[in-house]
């Protein structure tokens, strides 16, 4: 009785614990796509829907809730056709990570394609989605690369082209420039100039326009002021690189699925052992309350 009430109360707190988790991401996408929607017309072709981070938060967290809710109603109810569906949908994403990362693995061409592929459509759209924008500027100045492969993918942006007569003509965003560590002192002076210390002065400058008409020279003269490193080269150097904290952040990820799957197949197990030694009469069964103070 004491491991039934145990695994019983485990389970349902699990949910719980996703159910809470769930709902605080959905209020979080909800809250940033009507944001968004507050300032520029949102969605103007079927990309800008499906490349929307705030809809990839909206659709994971409602996915959580379902996944959650079934589980905890079938835990709280000892209902055995939630616990299997809650079971199902559990194993379902675990293969399906399981045979994305495999599949990834093999056809490592392919994904890095697909990837070069989003980059550059997040390039086009870099002036229209400002999540994409803050995405895209994240990825280049943590990586320290500047577009997909090469520099001049920002031609593909109608704001960046070469010829389109706009002050970011043959230019390239901020984010491409080696402001990294500049960006860093400034912001570390800004905290002292607000606090009690006085007369702290600026060490540097960073220079916001260095990207302006950047790509109208030749490469020799702004390789000391921009990176030249596309994106999805860093980016395969820094998975290789950090194969350790991929695998943790992998195996972190798998976990909990795990744990829910096991807590399911065990209290299910349970469950239909507890109600075949009742039907069969060959002893009362303790293991739950009702069946223990009631005739049927």
């Amino acid at each position: 009785m004491g491991k039934a009430k145990c695994r019983k109360f485990m389970l349902f707190g699990f949910n719980i614990a996703f159910l809470v988790i769930g709902g605080l991401l959905l209020g979080i996408g909800i809250y940033a796509n009507a944001q968004k929607s507050e300032y520029y017309e949102r969605y103007q072709e079927f990309y800008d829907f499906i490349s929307d981070p705030t809809i990839a938060v909206i659709t994971v967290a409602c996915l959580t809730i379902v996944v959650s809710g079934i589980g905890m109603i079938g835990a709280l109810r000892d209902n055995l056709k939630l616990l299997y569906l809650y079971l199902f949908f559990v194993v379902f994403i675990f293969t399906f990570q399981l045979v994305a990362g495999v599949l990834g693995f093999i056809f490592w061409t392919e994904v890095k394609d697909s990837v070069n592929t989003a980059f550059l459509l997040a390039i086009i759209k870099y002036r229209r989605d400002h999540d994409l924008k803050n995405a895209v500027d994240a990825v280049q100045l943590n990586l320290e690369c500047c577009g997909s492969t090469s520099i001049d993918d920002w031609d593909r942006n109608n704001y960046f082209r070469c010829g389109a007569k706009t002050i970011e003509e043959c230019g390239v965003p901020v984010s491409c420039c080696k402001i990294k560590d500049k960006v860093s002192k400034i912001k570390t002076l800004e905290v002292l100039k607000n606090s009690s210390e006085p007369n702290v002065e600026h060490l540097s400058n960073v220079n916001l326009q260095c990207g302006y008409k950047t790509r109208s020279q030749h490469r020799l003269t702004y390789r000391d002021e921009i990176h030249t490193r596309g994106c999805l080269d860093a980016l395969v150097l820094w998975l290789y690189d950090n194969m350790l904290l991929v695998a943790g952040l992998v195996t972190a990820s798998v976990i909990p699925e795990i744990c829910g799957a096991c807590l399911t197949f065990f209290y299910v197990a349970h469950i239909k052992r507890a109600r075949k030694e009742w039907v069969d009469g060959t002893r009362r069964s303790h293991l739950f309350e009702r069946e223990a103070i009631t005739d049927f």
